[in-house]
């Protein structure tokens, strides 16, 4: 039964999120029933409660050290899936998630640090490549946004919000000004098959 309560959070099959520990408590009936059990059968009765007292203050010391370590990973969504990336650094969506969490929170050093991991992790993660060039624009690195745009534009070629980035860095640096109408134009196309398949879309630089 152990087993069994596990492979709902096993991940045997890849699934989205993870790890799941909030359902772990499932299995942990199991660990309570066995020993309740080893206890009613095997123990006086007269030193059942204190026993079961005893057993009962470790879990709740062991717990409580538990709670307290968890209570900051899931205070946000950033402190979350900061610490998913830390406990899988291989994972290239968990640094990516990382990365785009502290963006939306306005520390670009910090996410600049997770796309760069997230990169490191998969090379042709064309959303992490756009991203970090999202965030090269913000910090006014124009040169090396550009890299990181067209490297996520050769692992896909259909990504309006980097087209959208491109022209941004047009406009802010004079170069290639004359493709900027084109560059906006490709976008708006991409961006009308987008919401006709219904797909969300990475952060634009809007200006």
């Amino acid at each position: 039964w152990f087993f069994l309560w596990l492979l709902p959070v096993s991940n045997i099959v890849p699934l989205p999120t993870l790890r799941q520990d909030r359902y772990l408590y499932l299995s942990s009936l199991v660990v309570a029933v066995f020993f309740t059990n080893l206890l009613l059968t095997s123990r006086p009765m007269a030193t059942r409660s204190k026993q079961g007292l005893v057993i009962l203050s470790i879990v709740v010391v062991l717990f409580a050290g538990l709670t307290k370590r968890y209570s900051n990973t899931f205070s946000s969504d950033r402190a979350f899936w900061i610490h998913v990336a830390e406990t899988y650094p291989q994972c290239s969506s968990a640094q990516f998630e990382s990365g785009y969490e502290c963006w939306v929170a306005k520390d670009l050093n910090c996410a600049a640090h997770y796309y760069r991991r997230a990169i490191i992790a998969n090379p042709k993660n064309a959303e992490a490549l756009g991203n970090m060039g999202t965030t090269l624009i913000d910090q006014g690195d124009y040169s090396q946004a550009r890299i990181f745009l067209a490297r996520s534009l050769e692992e896909d070629p259909n990504n309006s919000v980097v087209y959208h980035n491109l022209a941004v860095i047009a406009m802010k640096t004079g170069e290639d000004k004359d493709k900027i109408a084109q560059l906006i134009k490709k976008s708006e196309e991409l961006r009308a098959l987008e919401k006709k398949r219904d797909l969300n879309v990475g952060p634009f630089r809007y200006e």
